[in-house]
């Protein structure tokens, strides 16, 4: 299954063709956005069902409230659960037949203040942390189940973030000790990449340029989930593009959602085994004496993934998955696992 979730800055106006065509290109499943406004939601409803996105639920209405979506080639159902503050940031769905529950969330930033004219609302950043609150509880209550976090958390540990820290960094940490896995990261424990960009002012040129970098969006998954994540990545060029000021996150979890799954899926997985990769590879020194030159091209991809080694019963599972009936296993000293 392939997960999408994107921020696309302010409803996305004119960008919602560009927006779409870029979502559809990456083929996901399922697809979570954020700063989904109403004017522009009609459009890009219709412009996603076109793109075979049949299954759509929001949180939008009549107003300019940044709001959520949820876009699925796969039928779902809307799990009823209201928050007291910011609703519209917030919509959690249930996949038919899978039991995988997905939330969406735009939690607010730490300035994103609610006054009135008389003073009287709230800061940015208790809204920020009542909604923090609700989605530990969201997590905590399904963290035995097959649970996905996706979205624009407006948080992030020190290494995700240069200049100002995050404030409220200890949500993350509350999530890591309920053992729900940031798949980025986990994939790629030590790189820093960033979502979106403060921006400067070149004094030369006059341009706005890049400054500070944040890891702004995620996407979370609970312990059932860990061993099934397959491959992760930011893709930068719709920031870099000017289709959104944030950058996309995918990610392929080796799950099938039902028996829904559409076969454009079924390649855009395929294709994530595409790596060159001459020859054998190690696994534990184990030998699965059934010939299948196409296995190299899995490991390469179980190797990004950081899998165990000598972890079978995934590889079974996940070959199954991509229709590769059988596959081998040699040994190779100098090329580890």
């Amino acid at each position: 299954m392939r997960l999408l979730t994107w921020n696309i800055q302010g409803g996305g106006g004119r960008r919602i063709p560009s927006i779409v065509d870029e979502i559809a290109q990456l083929q996901p499943d399922v697809v979570g956005l954020t700063e989904v406004t109403f004017g522009n939601l009609e459009v890009l409803r219709l412009s996603l069902v076109d793109r075979g996105f049949e299954h759509i639920a929001t949180t939008c209405s009549a107003g300019n409230a940044k709001s959520v979506l949820v876009a699925s080639k796969l039928p779902f159902k809307v799990i009823e659960d209201p928050i007291a503050q910011d609703q519209e940031r917030w919509l959690a769905i249930e996949l038919d037949d899978s039991k995988i529950s997905v939330l969406c969330v735009h939690i607010p930033g730490g300035t994103d203040n609610k006054f009135g004219a008389d003073g009287v609302g709230i800061s940015g950043k208790k809204r920020k942390e009542l909604m923090w609150d609700q989605v530990i509880r969201f997590a905590r209550q399904r963290s035995g189940g097959k649970t996905i976090l996706l979205g624009d958390f407006n948080t992030g540990l020190p290494e995700d973030a240069e200049g100002t820290p995050f404030a409220l960094s200890d949500y993350v940490r509350v999530l890591r000790l309920e053992k729900y896995v940031d798949t980025w990261r986990h994939l790629n424990p030590h790189a820093r990449e960033f979502t979106w960009y403060t921006k400067r002012k070149n004094k030369g040129t006059g341009v706005s340029e890049d400054y500070n970098g944040f890891r702004l969006d995620y996407i979370f998954v609970s312990p059932a989930l860990r061993n099934e994540i397959v491959d992760v990545r930011h893709v930068h060029e719709v920031r870099t593009k000017k289709i959104s000021d944030h950058a996309i996150v995918l990610a392929d979890l080796a799950v099938v959602a039902g028996a829904h799954r559409t076969a454009e899926t079924t390649q855009a997985m395929k294709s994530t085994l595409s790596h060159e990769h001459a020859g054998p590879a190690t696994y534990g020194g184990t030998e699965v004496p059934i010939p299948d030159p196409s296995f190299d091209s899995l490991v390469a991809a179980l190797t990004k993934a950081r899998i165990a080694a000598g972890n079978h019963e995934f590889i079974r599972r996940f070959t199954t998955e991509i229709g590769i009936t059988s596959y081998r296993v040699v040994d190779r000293p100098d090329k580890p696992c």
